[in-house]
C-alpha cells in the first residue's frame, strides 16, 4: 500500500458512540489497522486527534508525515512492528510529535515538533507486550516537557531497551500551566538510554518508578529546581554536565533509591536518607568537581574524606 497525499481537516463526533466503532470516531486524520508493506507520505492539517494513528498489528511500514495543528498528537504507534518514521509535528494541543504506545517493537525514527505538550512519549500498559528496542532522535522548540516515559502500573518492564535523542527547549504556547515542567518525565521502564540537551524548564527532572536506565543530559538552568521525586528509582546511572561545564556522575545501586520527597525546595538530584551513601572519590579523575556542599548540580567531593557525596 502506498498513500501520498494532503488531507485539511479531521472531525470529532461527539458524543463519542457506544458501538465497537466508536474509536474510529476520535478523528484523527488518517488511521492504519492491520497494515502491512505500506509507505505513506503525508500531509494532515487541522486534525481533531493525530495526524496519523497507527494501531492494532500494523508492521513493515515508512511513514512521512507533517502534522499542522493537532490536539493529541502528529504520530501516534500503538501495537506496531518494524515501522520507521520521519514526522514534522507543529501546534500539538494537549499531546507530542510521537506517541509510542503498548505492544511497539522495532519503531523508530525522526521527529521535530514546534509548540506541544513533549517531543516523544513511551507509554507501556503490558509486561507481555512491551515498548520494546524503539528509538527516538528528535528536537522540540516551545514543549513543556522535553521527553516522557510512563507506565500504567507499577512495572518497568512495561517499556524496556529503547533510546531517545532529544534537544528540547522549553516553552508553554498554550498556556496550559501544567505542574512540574520538566525536561525529563521518567516514570516507568528498564535498560533504557535517554541523552538529552534541556533549555529553560521548571525541573529538569521529574523521577518517578523506574529502574536500571542511563540517562545523559546537559541543561542551562532550573526556573523551580532539579529534580522532583514521589516514587523510589533505583539502579538508574544519570551523567549530566551543569550549566557552568562541570559533569556530574551518580549511580543509585541497590536498595540505596534516588529518591527525595522534598527536591521542589532542594534543587538537587538526592538519596534518602542523604547521608546514608557515600562512594570513595579516590578512582575519579574530576579535577573541577566542587569540594562544597552548597554548589549546584548534585554531588560534591568531601575534602576531608575524599569520598563523594550528595549535597544537602
Amino acid at each position: 500500500m502506498k498513500v501520498f497525499c494532503t488531507a485539511k481537516k479531521s472531525g470529532q463526533i461527539y458524543p463519542q458512540p457506544t458501538s465497537v466503532s466508536s474509536d474510529l470516531a476520535l478523528g484523527s486524520t488518517f488511521k492504519l489497522d492491520a497494515c502491512s508493506d505500506f509507505i505513506m507520505e503525508v500531509i494532515a492539517n487541522d486534525s481533531a486527534y493525530a495526524g496519523i494513528e497507527a494501531e492494532s498489528n500494523n508492521i513493515h511500514g515508512t511513514i512521512t508525515l507533517v502534522t499542522n495543528k493537532a490536539y493529541h498528537a502528529g504520530l501516534h504507534l500503538w501495537r506496531c512492528k518494524n515501522i520507521s518514521y520521519k514526522v514534522s509535528a507543529t501546534d500539538i494541543l494537549e499531546g507530542g510529535g510521537v506517541i509510542t504506545g503498548y505492544g511497539c517493537e522495532a519503531c523508530s525514527g525522526d521527529v521535530t515538533t514546534y509548540n506541544a505538550q513533549y517531543v516523544a512519549a513511551f507509554i507501556g500498559n503490558s509486561a507481555e507486550n512491551p515498548v520494546i528496542g524503539c528509538n527516538v532522535d528528535g528536537s522540540g522548540f516551545s514543549v513543556t516537557q522535553g521527553a516522557l516515559f510512563y507506565a500504567t502500573a507499577a512495572n518497568n518492564a512495561y517499556i524496556q531497551h529503547c533510546r531517545i535523542n532529544i534537544t528540547a527547549i522549553h516553552g508553554d504556547y498554550f498556556s496550559t500551566g501544567a505542574a512540574r515542567q520538566s525536561g525529563l518525565r521518567l516514570n516507568g521502564g528498564q535498560h533504557n538510554r535517554i541523552t538529552a540537551d534541556l533549555k529553560g524548564f521548571d525541573y529538569i527532572l521529574s523521577l518517578g518508578m523506574w529502574a536500571n536506565n542511563h540517562v545523559e543530559f546537559t541543561y542551562d538552568a532550573f526556573n523551580v529546581a532539579f529534580s522532583y521525586s514521589d516514587q523510589r528509582s533505583y539502579d538508574n546511572t544519570y551523567i549530566y554536565t551543569d550549566p557552568n561545564g562541570f559533569e556530574y556522575r551518580l549511580h543509585g545501586k541497590g536498595t540505596v533509591y534516588e529518591y527525595r520527597s522534598d527536591a521542589t525546595s532542594a534543587a538537587v538530584l538526592g538519596k534518602k536518607a542523604l547521608t546514608r551513601s557515600e562512594t570513595g572519590a579516590s578512582t575519579f579523575s574530576l579535577p573541577n568537581l566542587p569540594t562544597a556542599s552548597g554548589a549546584t548540580g548534585g554531588i560534591y567531593r568531601d575534602p576531608d574524606t575524599n569520598t563523594l557525596k550528595i549535597n544537602p
